[in-house]
């Protein structure tokens, strides 16, 4: 099927991108990775350029529909955003590949930061449309105080950025944050600036 030739070539350009580089991958890389001929690929795809575009939007889709299974397990606002958060919070500290999310976050992250960025910052795009409804839920129901929520969305927007910074440089030590709890400390600190009711779904 077409299709599935275009997301074999998006794969196997995302193996390479990760491995080697946007730069120092070809359209013959790709060709020879992925056992199709180069008019082929024309076929899909005028440029590398324009199939590294299209490995940035497979992989902010594929982020974002795994995170809205996850937190299509939870009922309630609070256990949502919790859900959520633990998701977010750990896609980027990964070592090592996990099923079905292909390279890991990790590698990209060593070896090609503007592409894994560019990645990140179409899928914050995606998520709050789901961070909205989740909100809007939590308002609505009287678990999450109204006006706490309206400054919610720029402070996750700068506590999310400055984890992946932390992560990519690694320096939790130098700023005195402990790698093993940062997590747990700020899910808990902002689901219980937003609750107003404590007994809430875990």
């Amino acid at each position: 099927m077409v299709s599935r030739t275009r997301e074999k070539l998006i794969e196997v350009a995302r193996q390479l991108f990760a491995y080697k580089g946007v730069e120092n991958t070809t359209m013959s890389d790709i060709a020879t990775a992925s056992d199709k001929g180069r008019r082929t690929i024309y076929t899909y795809f005028k440029s590398k350029r324009e199939i590294y575009e299209a490995t940035i939007e497979s992989d902010s889709d594929r982020l974002v529909g795994q995170l809205k299974a996850e937190v299509a397990k939870a009922e309630s606002a609070p256990a949502k955003l919790e859900r959520f958060l633990h998701y977010r919070l750990d896609l980027f500290d990964s070592p090592t590949p996990r099923p079905q999310r292909g390279v890991s976050f990790d590698s990209l992250l060593n070896l090609d930061f503007n592409r894994i960025d560019k990645v990140r910052r179409m899928a914050i795009s995606k998520e709050k449309e789901l961070l909205h409804e989740i909100l809007n839920q939590g308002v609505a129901d009287g678990s999450f105080d109204a006006s706490q929520t309206r400054r919610f969305m720029p402070v996750l927007q700068f506590i999310l950025q400055g984890v992946d910074l932390s992560i990519a440089n690694h320096n939790f030590n130098q700023i005195d944050i402990n790698a093993e709890t940062y997590k747990n400390d700020i899910i808990e600190f902002i689901i219980n600036s937003l609750v107003t009711n404590k007994n809430t779904e875990q």
